[in-house]
């Protein structure tokens, strides 16, 4: 909390609530009163800044955040809403510059590190530089449960599954009431390929928080990844990307050797490591709909169209109008 005379801070914290509360009118108001009480303050347009983010009014937040900081440059809370408002808004290129600008002002915050790497991880799958600054991240405040998700996350991407595993075990036993921490720690597990710990954590957040919108998109997600058609051939996929990343030594004459003696038997299992979850994607959404509960179900149909891709389609309507052409021919 940032430091205020006794008054301020009442004043601050009033409005603070009021905005957490969702009663953005009324914190609005508050804020408003702070500022005119104190027009030189930093805190008057800080106040604003955090009242317009929490209203989701990013382009606001915005403004009054570079308001504030015209008159406190490297206040570390504003800089924070600030990168956090550009991304909401899509300035990923801001948003980098600002974590930038965080860690070379603050080196020793864990969190700063933390958020960058996850930036660089989600949105510019930068793996190498992610792994970097995480695990500067961890090295400062080893148990900081965000850090750890997020590294356990990227650990996944390098196949260390029994680190990234010990990783999400470690948040998840200081959070485990935390909607957040659960839901990456799913998506820490999808990418280590354990699809029914992922759906068990993901069910676990929305109990949780049924209405937080990184979490609810993931159900359908994991539900499909657990039916047996989906869930095998993606297993086989991740082993054979495992064994070329983490041996390519061995993987590459072996896959030379296993080409020369089954020779056109590695088509299939091509087809199977690399096709079959795409093709299979919008029958695994169809099923999909009867796991979600009732309030989030949709159309089987349309759900198929939206999971297959365009080429399976085609490949389909071609099969049909071939099955119609020959009926037709056999009937007439």
């Amino acid at each position: 909390m940032i430091d205020l005379d006794n008054q301020m801070s009442i004043m601050y914290e009033k409005a603070e609530r009021l905005s957490k509360w969702g009663k953005t009118k009324e914190a609005l108001k508050e804020a408003e009163q702070f500022l005119s009480n104190y027009p030189d303050s930093h805190e008057g347009y800080q106040l604003l800044s955090n009242i317009y983010f929490n209203a989701k009014e990013y382009e606001k937040a915005v403004q009054f955040a570079k308001e504030a900081l015209n008159l406190d440059p490297m206040n570390f809370e504003i800089l924070a809403v600030l990168t956090l408002a550009y991304y909401e808004l899509g300035m990923y290129e801001e948003h980098e510059e600002i974590n930038e600008l965080m860690i070379s002002e603050y080196p020793d915050y864990h969190y700063t590190y933390a958020m960058h790497a996850q930036f660089l991880f989600h949105d510019k799958n930068e793996y190498e530089k992610s792994r970097f600054y995480i695990e500067k991240a961890v090295e400062l405040e080893p148990d900081d449960p965000f850090s750890l998700v997020v590294y356990s996350e990227i650990l996944a991407v390098f196949f260390e599954d029994g680190l990234s595993r010990a990783c999400s075990d470690r948040a998840l036993a200081q959070n485990a009431d935390d909607a957040m921490i659960t839901g990456m720690a799913a998506s820490a597990a999808y990418r280590r390929g354990d699809y029914a710990q992922a759906l068990t954590l993901n069910k676990t957040a929305l109990q949780i928080n049924p209405n937080n919108p990184g979490i609810v998109p993931n159900l359908a997600l994991y539900n499909m990844c657990n039916f047996w058609f989906m869930k095998y051939p993606l297993k086989v996929r991740r082993f054979h990307e495992k064994l070329r990343v983490k041996k390519p030594v061995l993987f590459w004459p072996l896959l030379v050797i296993v080409t020369l003696v089954f020779k056109w038997l590695m088509i299939p299992y091509v087809f199977l490591v690399y096709s079959t979850p795409y093709m299979m994607n919008g029958l695994a959404g169809a099923l999909m709909q009867r796991k979600l509960p009732e309030q989030m179900r949709g159309s089987s149909v349309l759900t198929f169209l939206r999971y297959t891709p365009i080429w399976i389609l085609f490949v389909l309507l071609i099969i049909v109008i071939g099955i119609i052409s020959f009926l037709y021919r056999l009937i007439f």
